[in-house]
């Protein structure tokens, strides 16, 4: 018989009762008996039940009288005193419970020497303690809790159990039906239960795990971690998101190819190459297995990888809906915020049904400066933005287009934040693009993590690239296209001739003479030049300018493009009605590497500064990128320019084996053509793996294994070349009144209503705001008054140029 509610009076937060918070963060957390998982001989049941267990104990601390206390002051000075009282706490006491209640389902059961069960007490104990903050080193965490080494916690415990409401707390006991346990015996055993069943038995079979330590237990803590956060937020915000996967027809992309390309002439050459890989890639999917989780699109730059890769996760997930009988979601990772913003654009119009957008629920985007806004078909209506962001961060959606920043800070991380998301992975098909970006010092780790996650996790994992790096073994990744397709397409593919002239000594005004020359010599053509610093592209620009306006330029238009300009003004260059995509014009483009990905454009001479080979590959594939049979073949044109030391130093270092093994790979190299260009591609990587130091990955796989997530910060996908500051530049009145919204957020002193207003004004906010060299004068105020430098009105002439973005004028800020 159900125990009438009119018994329970303690509250989780105000309006809801402890007990039903408990009992629905329980029922959201077993949710995970629906996960297809593969870890050793553990029965999905059994790790059903300790998740409902952790879900339903997580909060027991909250039955203090100190807490409850909390709850019900109405003093917002006094409620903040309190809230910061170690007695209002609830983690430890909760944790000790779940510790508790997890042993003894495990020994009731008689599986306290499996493999993975028995490991199951005390990381429920780390789940609980830390489900408000960041997971610590498990080691860390157990000595902690030895009253030698923190009597304070210790007698805090006891005085917490002291003022529970006895009888009521039995009641939500009993609502349990894995324990026995009642607050008299848990009051009776709480001394042996620190200071002999976690600080002594624990930490003798830790010893004993870490002798044989693997990934498996690291899985294992970040699902059940990932599944209690969600669940308790879920909970938290009252949400009823329906059940069940959304139907998403498998043949969409190509209707929408068939339509968007009907009755259209073209004298693209690439075309049928593009039809050709679209088909044997799709066709591949009749063959695929559930050995196949790691597979691999490698064809060459603007063969349609992205538009083919979306399609076959479509038609993928419905071949395991129709075995399996559940539907993956599908994440579509990329390295660049531009490529996001223009992938999703395509992804959202195959989706567009009599003029609709799909809801959020069917697609949606996340990264850190994305619109937090999540709409439910049929409403007009978005959630509130705090529901919005949780939806979002924990991608509730069939379809996520996201960075590789969320996707590998969510695997590698004791961020709770960012941990929200992990079970979304799990069973998932994920999609990376452009996967060359990865620094090669992570890619025996992505091997290591990626193999191990897809196994227990039945994820496919599919990496798309121009160049493969050999991160995997040749067992272990299944090609999409055959190697002798490949050798085909290679064969068939005659648009560049690739020149290296990187062994010449050039400074940048020889190199700008190189230019101007070649700009008055070819003048049908046009250029893009790619330098490694600002500072470089700066002063090629400026010449370029001043040199476009002595000769006869009817009809031509020059770009720069760098970070060293706001974030609007980058948009406005290349997808404006005078950008550079839409300008029906003669164009020559001075930028970084910023152009290398994500920026769709197609020019006929390309000359870059010397860098490693896969981003030589990438700028390669803005030239005669649509390879029309009207055109001539286009060229690529290496250098090497200096000022003391090379530029490239700057960027990459001076012994970057990268940087290395790229001068190995074309030493020899005057002129090739592009097969002979790509087939250099393999030599490199296969350099690049034979030589590259393995010690980074080796050291966060022991991180991981060992369950030391406070030393997970050592993982950075991108590492900052210089300590940088934000400088916002109001260039005009919606810049005026965006910083205002700001500075009045900034000064809110409630920190969650000031997060909700950031979030709903980020995207703005950051179309206005660089990035410099935070040694720089105008920094000096850096986090003084707010997080952000201002640039008024008024410093603006004298802070930022219209055409080269922020005026560099401290030596530190003129290297980079």
């Amino acid at each position: 018989m159900a125990t009438p509610s009119c018994l329970f009076k303690l509250e989780s937060r105000p309006g809801q009762l402890l007990i039903d918070h408990l009992e629905n963060t329980a029922q959201l957390c077993s949710e995970i008996r629906n996960k297809r998982i593969n870890f050793k001989d553990a029965d999905i049941d059994v790790l059903g039940d300790v998740a409902w267990l952790i879900g339903f104990t997580h909060d027991f601390g909250k039955a203090t009288c100190f807490f409850q206390e909390y709850l019900k002051e109405k003093d917002e000075d006094k409620k903040r005193s309190l809230r910061n009282k170690k007695k209002t706490h609830h983690g430890l006491l909760s944790s000790l419970f779940t510790y508790r209640i997890v042993k003894d389902f495990i020994y009731s059961k008689k599986l306290s020497e499996h493999p993975i069960y028995g490991y199951l007490p005390i990381i429920s104990y780390l789940i609980v303690k830390r489900h408000h903050g960041n997971p610590l080193n498990l080691k860390d965490e157990i000595i902690d809790i030895e009253p030698a080494n923190n009597p304070e916690a210790f007698h805090v415990i006891k005085e917490q159990l002291e003022s529970i409401d006895a009888d009521e707390f039995n009641r939500i006991l009993k609502k349990s039906p894995n324990t026995a346990l009642s607050l008299k015996e848990f009051k009776s055993h709480v001394d042996i239960l620190i200071t002999d069943n976690i600080c002594r038995a624990e930490k003798k079979q830790w010893r004993k795990y870490c002798k044989n330590s693997s990934l498996d237990i690291y899985f294992l803590f970040q699902f059940f971690y990932s599944a209690l956060l969600a669940a308790d937020k879920n909970d938290a915000a009252g949400l009823n998101i329906p059940n069940g996967h959304i139907l998403l027809s498998s043949n969409m992309v190509d209707r929408y190819i068939e339509k968007k390309f009907a009755n259209k002439e073209n004298d693209n050459l690439i075309n049928p190459i593009r039809k050709e890989i679209y088909e044997t890639v799709c066709n591949s999917v009749s063959s695929i297995n559930c050995k196949d989780r790691i597979l691999s699109i490698n064809v060459p730059t603007g063969t349609g990888k992205t538009i083919t890769g979306f399609s076959f996760a479509l038609k993928l997930r419905e071949k395991i809906l129709a075995e399996k009988k559940f539907a993956p979601k599908i994440i579509y990772c990329l390295p660049f915020l531009s490529i996001i913003e223009q992938n999703f654009d395509v992804f959202e119009n195959i989706f567009i049904v009599n003029g609709k957008k799909p809801d959020n629920r069917t697609m949606l985007k996340h990264h850190h400066l994305a619109e937090i806004s999540y709409r439910l078909h049929g409403s007009e209506e978005e959630f509130p933005t705090n529901i919005s962001r949780l939806l979002i961060e924990t991608w509730e959606s069939e379809i996520v287009i996201t960075t590789f920043m969320q996707l590998f800070h969510t695997l590698i991380s004791n961020k709770n934040r960012m941990l929200k998301k992990f079970n979304a992975i799990t069973n998932a098909i994920v999609i990376l693009d452009e996967i060359q970006t990865i620094p090669y010092k992570y890619w025996h780790l992505i091997r290591k993590l990626f193999t191990g996650f897809a196994e227990i996790f039945n994820t496919r994992f599919i990496f798309m690239t121009a160049t493969q790096p050999v991160i995997f073994r040749n067992f272990e990744i299944r090609e999409l296209v055959p190697r002798e397709k490949k050798k085909e397409y290679l064969s068939f593919f005659d648009r560049i001739k690739f020149h290296n002239r990187s062994d010449e000594e050039l400074d940048v005004p020889a190199f700008i003479q190189i230019v101007k020359k070649d700009i008055e010599k070819y003048p049908e053509d046009d250029f893009l030049i790619v330098l490694n610093t600002i500072n470089s592209s700066i002063e090629v620009f400026n010449a370029l300018k001043k040199f476009m306006g002595q000769i006869e330029n009817e009809g031509v238009k020059l770009y720069y493009l760098s970070t060293n300009i706001i974030p609007m003004h980058r948009l406005e260059r290349i997808e404006g009605k005078e950008g550079i995509k839409q300008k029906k014009c003669r164009k020559i483009i001075v930028s970084t590497q910023l152009v290398e990905a994500g920026v769709d454009i197609d020019v006929d001479r390309v000359y870059r500064d010397f860098a490693p080979f896969d981003s030589l590959n990438q700028v390669a594939g803005r030239c005669n990128r649509n390879f029309s049979k009207q055109r001539k073949k286009g060229d690529v044109t290496v250098f090497s320019l200096s000022n003391k030391k090379k530029y490239y130093q700057y960027v990459y270092g001076e012994r970057d084996l990268s940087i290395i093994k790229t001068k190995e790979t074309i030493k020899d190299v005057v002129e090739i053509t592009e097969k002979q260009f790509l087939e250099l591609g393999d030599d490199y990587f296969k350099r690049l793996a034979e030589d590259k130091a393995d010690d980074l990955s080796i050291q966060l796989i022991e991180q991981l294994e060992k369950l030391n997530f406070a030393n997970l910060d050592e993982f950075k996908l991108i590492e900052a070349a210089y300590p940088a500051c934000d400088l916002f530049i109001e260039i005009d009145d919606k810049a005026s009144v965006v910083w205002q919204k700001y500075i009045s957020i900034f000064n809110e002193a409630d920190l969650l209503k000031r997060k909700d207003l950031m979030d709903s004004i980020k995207a703005d906010l950051y179309k206005y705001i660089i990035s410099v060299p935070a040694k720089g004068s105008y920094c000096s105020g850096f986090g003084k008054k707010s997080e952000i430098v201002y640039i008024n009105k008024n410093q603006v002439e004298s802070v930022y140029n219209k055409d080269t973005g922020f005026i560099r004028k401290d030596p530190v800020q003129c290297v980079f």
